[in-house]
């Protein structure tokens, strides 16, 4: 056994102390990478990319792409469905001003033109529109242009400053058969032409007020006996309508009461639907007096007759 001497023990340790220092040096870590993501210049102790961090940060960029890619699809939703509530709206201002259309599009001293049907067809879901509603409402247009056609038709010797009394419009075929449509025509004609200037008499105004109790009060009548007996109406509108297959004609006139001279006329071709056709029932007439039965024989036949003779 041999005894280290104390200089080659303090050689041999420092050996030993060599290798140790050698063996840990080998073992460091590498170097950090450094990863700039823009062109700007950027800390390089912030810089440092932490395998965490990045993972966190590729899965919020794949949340963005996804988000962006979200909101491309909602907008192109929105523009498409506010493309569609643009054209319902514009197909339904179109429909509900059809009637302001034909008002305001007709030229001074127009001719007769054809009803033009209402489309229904141009409603869509979502649109309430009420069919029996628009049809009420071009019938109502189309009495106004009857009313148009009277007053720039105006001709004779009257002038629109006198009163004008208004009569309810009847069949042709019967003149004292008429139907809701025909008084229906009456009425609004008589605000038509008030409207226009007109001096327009009510000659259903009862000299009085009439009172029920829990019913109303009453101021028109077509009682004989409780409306006025005269009037003072130099112009007289009076009217008559005709049924051929789905169109109903009507022709109306301002006849003068001296020398029943026409003052003005005009006259419409309604297409018939299902509004019109409620107005025009139930169409009756009133009852006139018994009729007198007049006895018919051949010549030659025996009467019963006696002629009594005074003298």
């Amino acid at each position: 056994m041999s005894i280290f001497t104390s200089r080659e023990f303090v050689v041999m340790f420092a050996l030993l102390l060599l290798s140790c220092i050698t063996a840990c040096s080998s073992k460091e870590a590498p170097p950090p990478v450094v990863v700039n993501f823009s062109n700007t210049t950027t800390n390089p102790v912030s810089s440092s990319v932490d395998p965490k961090s990045t993972a966190v940060d590729e899965t919020r960029n794949s949340q963005d792409d996804d988000g962006n890619q979200d909101d491309m699809a909602r907008t192109g939703y929105s523009e498409n469905m506010s493309k569609n509530g643009h054209q319902a709206r514009e197909t339904q201002r179109a429909v509900n001003n059809r009637h302001a259309d034909v008002r305001s599009s007709r030229p001074a001293n127009s001719s007769v033109n054809t009803p033009v049907a209402m489309p229904v067809s141009t409603q869509r879901p979502g649109m309430i529109i009420s069919q029996q509603t628009d049809e009420a409402s071009f019938f109502n247009t189309q009495i106004h242009d009857l009313a148009n056609q009277l007053i720039q038709n105006f001709r004779g010797e009257t002038s629109p400053d006198f009163p004008i009394a208004i009569t309810t419009f009847v069949d042709l075929n019967h003149f004292y058969k008429t139907s809701p449509f025909g008084r229906y025509l009456a009425e609004q004609l008589m605000g038509e032409l008030q409207r226009a200037g007109f001096r327009v008499l009510e000659i259903r105004k009862t000299d009085s007020i009439l009172i029920k109790e829990r019913y109303g009060e009453y101021s028109l009548s077509r009682d004989i006996q409780e409306i006025a007996k005269e009037s003072m109406a130099q112009l007289v509108l009076i009217g008559t309508y005709m049924m051929r297959g789905k169109y109903v004609l009507v022709n109306a006139r301002l006849v003068s009461n001296e020398g029943n001279l026409l003052s003005s006329s005009g006259m419409k071709i309604l297409r018939r639907d299902s509004f019109l056709d409620s107005m025009l029932w139930p169409s009756a007439a009133p009852k006139l007096d018994p009729k007198v039965r007049i006895p018919i024989k051949s010549m030659g036949e025996p009467t019963e007759v006696r002629i009594i003779s005074g003298s």
